[in-house]
């Protein structure tokens, strides 16, 4: 019960709720929010997941991950006002987070006089002119929206922004005081992304069916008007016409312009050379095979496939919309073009595939400017204290445009990492099988992509999003069952001379061979029984010839604690600062 919590919201932990209209997959917003909800729970914060709309998704890899997922009744607008209010009061979370516009007006309308934090996320730039040109919305339909939104907003009490040009719109359309923004960005997991290399590019481009002098450009998002598709494929038209060895792919799910998409490749001159591949899981692979990613959207709040491609390494052109160029640096980190500009933006992709050096210093900048902005335990770090700062006595500071730079640079140099090895020995690795009978419990080890599917079809585990590309870069993902319940699961990497530390934004440098064991998680019902040192007892073994290493945030007890009791040696305690004044850091093993 809460009551037997500290009352000090700066120590308890705290209970949010997040409302959001579905968690399909393919959203900015909802892949977001799954991918910080484990990051927050190590943080103090625990949260819940309400949606508006059934839609599939991600609701199953939530749950089994622990967190509750509440789909509302699908009947009427009021009807499912009712049903949140009354599960508000049920709950009585500390704070109630709400993302996109259905959510965000049926919370406020819900949570309307009950005693709890409201906070209402705003993502997209929603009353651009591009938007209701690009939508065919009547003005009067605007006017009301906007009405309704500007009206209701004051019944929350603070509102995150994802860029400054959402927070503009939210001051000068909505009226909402800049002492009641915050601005936090999105983030993405660098891990996750895996790092760009020759190899991978290779294997990406193979599969493909590319030559290695084929000049790509992709671009990712659903089929909206609003990302501007039809203009890229007009514009890519003029770039074939000079470079016969360009090729055009989109990824992205479908939306309400597939069909004219469609039929405006099927209907191109160069139809052959521009492919459509639908929703992938897999697109930090496809940054890794492309030359240019071509962004030209009409209008976003943030475009978080900006930020992966930086991160991949990705020279990027985008348009002059606001939040786009934001996130470019107005051109420091990207080719900035005018939107629905078809002929600029053609020159732009012509050139820039002409021009390797320029590629090459675009891709330097943009990946270090991910790396300072945007890696996800910083901004997961930053949106832990801006909840904590809703729960204080006293209002959030005002003029909080700074948050992001300063809570996203700062943070790391307050965190500190405790690094633990296991030396080899001169033993086997034992049986090469796939699954290991140990007590009352199974092991499964996973090496190829179509059994990791397999397997979390049958068992219903978290698909990780990164799967593929670690499973083909030689790691391995091994679960301990329960019974029938998958009741840890983890990674074990290749033998490597380094590996990234995404808590402290740095990376470790290994003896030649090591293993690194990363991305452990336990099923919180669980836990208690010692599954966890268990299965890391087993690894050490397993993997007894080559030398192991595995690191944990020093707050994160109950990790700490599993690790010593598997017979892992401590090396040394890392911190940001260190971290930060180091760059590279060199860890290994008593002789």
């Amino acid at each position: 019960m809460r009551s037997s919590q500290p009352h000090d919201p700066a120590t308890r932990r705290l209970h949010v709720m997040h409302v959001i209209d579905g968690l399909g997959y393919g959203g900015g917003a909802e892949e977001s929010l799954v991918a910080t909800l484990p990051l927050l729970r190590e943080r103090g914060i625990d949260g819940s997941v309400v949606c508006v709309f059934e839609r599939p998704g991600w609701q199953g890899e939530l749950r089994n991950q622990g967190f509750s997922v509440t789909v509302l009744p699908q009947l009427s607008r009021r009807a499912k006002v009712h049903a949140l209010r009354r599960l508000i009061q049920r709950r009585t979370p500390d704070v109630v987070h709400a993302t996109l516009i259905e959510a965000t007006l049926l919370t406020r309308m819900a949570s309307l006089g009950l005693p709890v934090k409201r906070v209402d996320s705003l993502v997209n730039i929603t009353y651009d002119p591009a938007r209701q040109q690009a939508h065919g919305l009547s003005a009067r339909r605007m006017t009301q929206l906007r009405t309704v939104d500007a009206v209701t907003s004051r019944l929350v009490r603070h509102f995150h922004v994802l860029t400054d040009a959402v927070g503009r719109e939210a001051r000068d359309v909505l009226h909402i005081p800049p002492s009641r923004i915050t601005q936090i960005p999105r983030g993405r997991d660098t891990i996750a992304l895996g790092e760009p290399s020759v190899s991978r590019r290779a294997r990406v481009r193979s599969s493909l069916g590319l030559a290695e002098t084929d000049l790509v450009v992709l671009n990712v998002g659903r089929h909206d008007p609003q990302k501007a598709k039809l203009d890229l494929v007009a514009a890519f038209e003029q770039v074939a016409d000079g470079l016969d060895n360009a090729v055009l792919l989109i990824a992205g799910r479908d939306g309400s312009d597939t069909a004219r998409l469609a039929g405006t490749v099927v209907s191109s001159r160069h139809t052959d050379r521009i492919r459509i591949l639908g929703h992938r899981d897999d697109v930090p692979d496809l940054l890794t095979a492309a030359d240019v990613f071509a962004f030209p959207s009409l209008y976003e709040g943030f475009g978080g496939a900006l930020i992966e491609a930086m991160a991949m390494g990705c020279p990027i052109i985008g348009s002059d919309a606001a939040a786009v160029s934001e996130v470019l640096g107005h051109g420091d980190f990207g080719m900035i073009v005018s939107r629905g500009d078809v002929d600029g933006l053609a020159r732009a992709m012509h050139d820039l595939l002409l021009d390797p050096a320029r590629r090459e210093a675009m891709s330097r900048r943009g990946r270090q400017h991910f790396k300072e902005d945007y890696d996800l335990a910083s901004v997961a770090d930053a949106t832990a204290e801006f909840y904590r700062e809703m729960m204080s006595a006293s209002a959030p500071s005002p003029n909080r445009r700074h948050t992001r730079r300063l809570f996203g640079r700062a943070a790391p140099l307050l965190r500190s990492v405790e690094v633990f090895g296991s030396r080899a020995r001169q033993v086997g690795t034992g049986p090469d099988h796939t699954a290991h009978n140990m007590e009352e419990r199974n092991i499964i080890s996973i090496s190829d992509a179509a059994a990791f599917k397999e397997f979390h079809k049958n068992n219903r585990r978290v698909a990780h999003t990164s799967a593929e590309t670690r499973l083909s870069t030689g790691s391995t993902y091994w679960v301990l069952m329960s019974g029938d319940r998958p009741a840890v699961s983890g990674w074990v990497s290749e033998p490597r001379l380094t590996f990234p530390v995404g808590e402290l934004r740095t990376t470790l440098e290994l003896p030649p061979g090591s293993r690194v064991m990363f991305d452990f998680m336990t099923d919180p019902s669980l836990r208690g029984h010692g599954h966890y040192t268990a299965l890391l007892r087993f690894l050490k073994n397993h993997y007894a010839a080559d030398d192991t290493f595995i690191f944990a945030l020093t707050t994160n007890e109950p990790s700490l604690r599993g690790i010593r009791r598997a017979g892992f040696t401590s090396l040394a305690t890392f911190s940001g600062v260190r971290a930060a004044r180091q760059g590279l850091i060199k860890v290994g093993l008593p002789k």
